[in-house]
C-alpha cells in the first residue's frame, strides 16, 4: 500500500528544490519547457522574498534597465513562463522559448541566493563552472584570472570537450573527492 503521508517545505526549500531539479534536467539535456517553468518558478520565489527583505537588485527590479522599458523587458521574459502556466487568453498562441533565458533565470536565482545567505549547492556550483568554462566571456576578468591559474589550459581544453552530462558528473566526483583531476 502507497503511504499517503506529507513534507513540510518552506519557500526557500520550494525554490532551491525547482531550481536544482531544473538544474539536473539542463544538464541532461531534457525537456526545456519544464526546464524553464521550473527556473522561472524559483526565480520568482527567490526574488520576492529577496525584495521583501530589501536585498540588492535582482532581474526584475534592476536598475540596469531604463525605468520606460521595465515593463516590457519583464514582460518579455515572464511570457515563457506565464504561457506554460496558463491558458485563459492565448490557448492557441505558440511562444518562442530561447534557451538562454532559462540559463538567464537559473544563473540570476543563484544570485538571489547567495544574497539571501544561501550556500550553494553541488549541482548549483557545477551549473556556475559550466558557464567559468564554456562562456567566459560571460564572467568578470577577475574570476576568469583566478579560473585561468587554478585550471591548466590543456584540462580546460579537456573540460570544454565533456558534454555536459559528462560534466555534472565529474564535477559532482570532483567535489566529492573522487576525482582529483581531469588531467589524469
Amino acid at each position: 500500500m502507497v503511504e499517503l503521508g506529507s513534507i513540510k517545505v518552506s519557500k526557500i526549500d520550494a525554490a532551491r528544490r525547482q531550481l536544482d531539479t531544473a538544474i539536473e534536467l539542463w544538464f541532461g539535456d531534457k525537456d526545456p519547457v519544464s526546464i524553464h517553468t521550473l527556473a522561472a518558478a524559483a526565480h520568482q520565489i527567490v526574488h520576492d522574498i529577496n525584495n521583501q527583505r530589501g536585498g540588492p537588485e535582482l532581474f526584475f527590479d534592476s536598475s540596469v534597465i531604463k525605468d520606460e522599458y521595465r515593463t516590457r523587458a519583464i514582460a518579455l521574459f515572464k511570457k515563457p513562463m506565464n504561457f506554460f502556466k496558463h491558458a485563459d487568453k492565448d490557448a492557441y498562441e505558440i511562444v518562442d522559448l530561447a534557451h538562454v533565458a532559462t540559463l538567464f533565470f537559473m544563473l540570476i536565482t543563484l544570485m538571489g541566493f547567495q544574497y539571501l545567505g544561501e550556500r550553494l549547492t553541488d549541482v548549483e556550483r557545477a551549473l556556475v563552472m559550466w558557464i567559468s568554462f564554456n562562456h567566459p566571456e560571460w564572467i568578470n576578468a577577475a574570476y576568469k584570472d583566478t579560473l585561468q591559474k587554478a585550471v591548466p589550459i590543456d584540462v580546460q581544453k579537456q573540460i570544454r570537450g565533456l558534454n555536459k552530462g559528462e560534466f555534472l558528473n565529474a564535477f559532482l566526483l570532483a567535489r566529492t573527492g573522487l576525482f582529483d583531476n581531469l588531467g589524469r
